[in-house]
Parts: structure tokens; sequence; C-alpha cells
């Protein structure tokens, strides 16, 4: 009997570090993508562009069209995510405001940051 408890007292401490490393890593890397350097969107190439970004356990791909100098559609085709539906409308602020320079969705503030993400991502292929 002692020796099941020790084995299930393993299981739960490796368990607990692997979710420590986890949430490190995730909140290493939202801090990357908010840390990321706004782009000129007026000099963007006219054109659709496909950009992604994932920081698990979120996953977003989102199709950006620019016309003019100006962001002119944002498409989310995918947005794998835990609980951040409301999220889904960081696209329509984007384009309010013409710049990636907003504000996340409050209690969807990764997703809102991933989604942010992957709209910076297309727009990086625009500028090229």
């Amino acid at each position: 009997m002692k020796k099941t408890a020790a084995v299930i007292v393993a299981i739960l401490l490796v368990g607990a570090a692997a979710c420590a490393v986890l949430i490190s890593t995730t909140d290493s890397r939202m801090e990357e993508l908010a840390a990321s350097d706004p782009l000129d969107i007026s000099v963007l190439q006219d054109g659709t562009y496909l950009g992604s970004s994932r920081v698990w356990p979120i996953s977003v791909e989102v199709q950006v069209t620019v016309e003019g100098g100006r962001m002119t559609a944002i498409e989310l085709l995918q947005h794998r995510h835990g609980q951040g539906d409301a999220a889904e409308s960081i696209p329509a602020t984007v384009l309010e405001a013409q710049s990636l320079e907003v504000d996340a969705v409050s209690g969807a503030t990764y997703s809102s940051t991933v989604i942010l993400a992957a709209i910076q991502d297309a727009l990086t292929d625009a500028a090229r």
C-alpha cells in the first residue's frame, strides 16, 4: 500500500512540475508576442495575406486583405482556444482602428494576444 501511495505521489509531482513548466513557457511566449514591433500599415502592398500564431492551448489562423494602404478585411479562419470566444471581436477592432495597438478583451487576454500576433504575421508578409 505504501509503495502504491509513493508512486501516486511521484506521478502527481511530475505532473505538477510539467504544468508549471508549461505555464511558465506560455507566459514567456505571450510576453514576446505582446512586445512585437508595430508595422506601418500605410506602406503595405495590396493583397490578401495569411497569418498564424500558436501558443498552447491557442491556435489562430487569419486572412488579412490590404488595399490602398489600409486593412479592408480580416477573416478569422481558425481559432482553437479554451475560453477565448470573446477575443473573436479583435479583428473588427483592429479594422476599425487600422492598428494592432488595441486593447485585449478582458477574460480572453491570451486569445486576444495570439489573434493580434496572427494578424501581425500576415501583415509582415505584406511588408516584404
